[in-house]
C-alpha cells in the first residue's frame, strides 16, 4: 500500500502512544530522581553537622561512612538492580556489594584517625 507524501502510515502513528511498560520506566525515573536529590540534601546537612565530631572525630567517621553506606544501598537497589544475579533479592545484592568496601574503608580510616588523635595532629586544624 502506498501513502501519500507527508502523511504517517500506521505504524509510525501508533509507535507515537508510549506503552504501559514506557510510561512506568518515565514515572520510575522521574520518582528515582526526586529520592536521590532528597538523599543529597539529607547527606549535606550530615555534612553541616560536621562540627558535632570535633571532640570524638572517630564517631564523625562512623556517621559520615554509615550515611555513605545508606547512600550507596539505596542507589544500588534503586539503580543498579539489574546486576544483581537471578534469586539475589538487590537489597541484599546491593548491601554486600557496598560492605564489601566500606567496611575495609571504616577500619583503615579509623585506624588512621587513632594515630591521628595519639599524636595529636588533628588539634592544630580543629
Amino acid at each position: 500500500m502506498k501513502t501519500q507524501p507527508g502523511s504517517v502510515s500506521e505504524p509510525a502513528a501508533e509507535s507515537v502512544a508510549l506503552s504501559p511498560r514506557r510510561e512506568t520506566d518515565r514515572v520510575r525515573i522521574i520518582t528515582e530522581t526526586i529520592v536521590m536529590v532528597a538523599l543529597a540534601g539529607a547527606l549535606y546537612l550530615i555534612k553541616i553537622f560536621a562540627g558535632f565530631f570535633q571532640k570524638i572525630p572517630i564517631l564523625g567517621v562512623g556517621v559520615g561512612i554509615a550515611a555513605r553506606f545508606c547512600s550507596h544501598l539505596v542507589s544500588g537497589v534503586l539503580f543498579f538492580a539489574s546486576y544483581a544475579p537471578a534469586g539475589v533479592s538487590p537489597f541484599v545484592y546491593s548491601a554486600v556489594y557496598n560492605g564489601g568496601f566500606l567496611i575495609p574503608e571504616f577500619v583503615i580510616t579509623v585506624a588512621l584517625m587513632i594515630a591521628l588523635v595519639r599524636v595529636r595532629a588533628l588539634e592544630r586544624y580543629l
